[in-house]
């Protein structure tokens, strides 16, 4: 029984050097559609991306967000490959050729996330620039 609980603890070990948990929440977040509601006063928010086999969603609620712990699953051919609820331990881990797809879409949404603050920085550098010139106006310049 030891040697199965270790190698269990191997298993775990091994999806968190592999940080599937964080890729698959960065995948999930910048190509995935939100659905937004309330259960019981409790607001909740599921995101689900799809692409051929591989589908993946985020559920996280009011009282996980305030420890942003959400839940996380991911199936690969309809097989459950990996799930973990918060920062507890991860509860299932299957390692297979699902992950290079999650790798892929993890630098796919890179780029986009490095984009996208690219586009943040000149906007406010160009805001910047706006108040600037505006003040210097207050100053005859």
């Amino acid at each position: 029984m030891d040697d199965l609980e270790a190698r269990i603890q191997q298993r775990i070990q091994q999806a968190e050097d592999r940080d599937i948990r964080g890729k698959v929440r960065i995948v999930v977040h910048c190509f995935g559609q939100e659905q937004i509601g309330n259960y019981s006063g409790e607001y909740y928010s599921i995101t689900r991306f799809r692409k051929g086999d591989l589908y993946m969603h985020v559920h996280s609620s009011d009282s996980s967000a305030l420890n942003n712990v959400p839940f996380i699953e991911v199936r690969y051919r309809e097989k459950l490959v990996f799930m973990c609820e918060g920062a507890e331990e991860i509860e299932s881990y299957l390692p297979g050729e699902w992950e290079k797809m999650v790798d892929s879409l993890y630098a796919s949404a890179q780029q986009i996330n490095a984009n996208k603050l690219k586009q943040i920085m000149l906007e406010r550098e160009k805001q910047e620039r706006r108040r600037l010139s505006a003040k210097a106006k207050m100053f005859g310049l």
